[in-house]
């Protein structure tokens, strides 16, 4: 293999992480630009991911870095899947367990196949409610920021799309799930909406996201070892001024005949000399 440079770096790299639990993701990038600088002495380079994970979760994290994070948004909307837990019976403000139980339920009622047959109603084009504990930005601050600060975010609704909620497994009050979707999608908010539909509460336990499009956990590398997912990267030739300049010239040209064959002027035309000339004139009779 190639020695990595610090070109490497600036040209561009995608790298496949595996996020921690209770690590955010801006964890994750503050260590990896850590790691560069010491290891490379990069004093700075722009490096960023393509879609958040709350700290709790964990699992495939896309982290793009020098000229690659100008393709962040090329990540963000694709499709994602994610396995995980909810545990029934009790409901807190974040939806997860980063907040203190604040109602508890009975689930006397719930069955395994009560639980799927609300699961199906999930699965679609729906209406969600973003928690209020969310990087959602509610006039130019975080909504977890109003919330922890006691207040409430005024929080809109958002179309999301869920291709998959299966119910893998049942044993009360735990339920094992996997659920593929669409971006923007809060897996919380569906854990708290199911619970809310069976009547006894939800809140999300666990969760790991295990694919982005075609990209795969499995093929992520851990915090501590994501250098070695590092590729040379060769740098884009550079156009002679004379060859950029020849061909400026030629596309003017190219333009020109284009314009002519579509009888329009390639260039406006001048106002005509001879009115000048009659008006001065004009003026020097009236002189003499």
């Amino acid at each position: 293999m190639a020695k990595i440079t610090q070109d490497d770096f600036f040209n561009g790299q995608v790298i496949l992480v595996n996020k921690p639990k209770t690590w955010t993701s801006f964890d994750v990038v503050n260590k990896m630009r850590s790691d560069v600088r010491h290891s490379y002495q990069i004093p700075f380079v722009k490096i960023g991911h393509a879609g958040t994970l709350d700290p709790l979760a964990s699992g495939l994290l896309i982290i793009c870095i020098g000229r690659k994070t100008k393709t962040i948004e090329s990540f963000q909307g694709l499709e994602k899947e994610y396995t995980g837990t909810m545990m029934l019976g009790v409901t807190t403000p974040s939806y997860d367990m980063e907040t203190q139980v604040n109602e508890r339920y009975s689930i006397a009622h719930i069955t395994p196949d009560l639980i799927k047959e609300a699961a199906k109603k999930f699965v679609g084009t729906v209406w969600q409610y973003p928690p209020d504990f969310s990087a959602k930005r509610v006039q130019g601050d975080r909504a977890y920021n109003i919330a922890r600060n006691g207040g409430q975010p005024d929080i809109k609704p958002v179309l999301v799309n869920i291709s998959k909620f299966e119910i893998v497994s049942v044993l009360l009050p735990m339920v094992e799930f996997k659920v593929v979707c669409g971006k923007g999608t809060y897996i919380r908010s569906l854990a708290h909406d199911l619970g809310r539909q069976l009547g006894c509460g939800a809140v999300l336990a666990s969760l790991c996201r295990t694919r982005i499009g075609k990209y795969k956990l499995k093929d992520a590398k851990e915090t501590s070892n994501w250098m070695e997912a590092v590729q040379p990267v060769a740098a884009k030739k550079r156009i002679p001024v004379r060859t950029a300049m020849k061909k400026m010239k030629e596309r003017v040209k190219l333009r020109k005949k284009e314009a002519v064959a579509s009888n329009k002027p390639a260039v406006k035309k001048k106002a005509p000399a001879k009115r000048i000339v009659a008006k001065k004139k004009v003026k020097a009779k009236k002189k003499k």
